[in-house]
């Protein structure tokens, strides 16, 4: 992966994974999520993301190619060139979850286009 990501909470799209990544710091240790969907907003977040290549810990990266969560709606995978809102959630090994959502608004991304 060439592209990174600021530890600021924002997404940069992954190129010729049709993904993207978010990094982003919680308050406690345990498993970075990204709910994401089309918006507009924080309303229609109906996917989840589960891939943090840094779970245990307080600084998530979570690796975004589509619905993952086990029991939920199936893996459509995203739309190259599309956008998508987003917010980051971090389940602590209490089984608490604290949820950055940006002051009340979403992230948003857009999915890079193979070149």
């Amino acid at each position: 992966m060439t592209d990174l990501t600021s530890p600021s909470g924002s997404a940069i799209p992954l190129q010729f994974t049709q993904g993207f990544a978010v990094t982003f710091t919680s308050a406690v240790a345990g498993q970075g999520w990204v709910l994401f969907g089309p918006g507009p907003g924080c309303s229609g977040l109906v996917e989840t993301a589960t891939n943090d290549v840094s779970a245990g810990t307080k600084t998530h990266t979570v690796i975004v190619t589509g619905n993952d969560l086990a029991g939920s709606i199936g893996n459509i995978g995203l739309t190259p060139g599309a956008s998508y809102s987003y917010e980051s959630v971090t389940l602590g090994s209490d089984g608490s979850t604290q949820i950055d959502d940006n002051g009340g608004k979403c992230y948003q991304v857009t999915v890079s286009k193979p070149a």
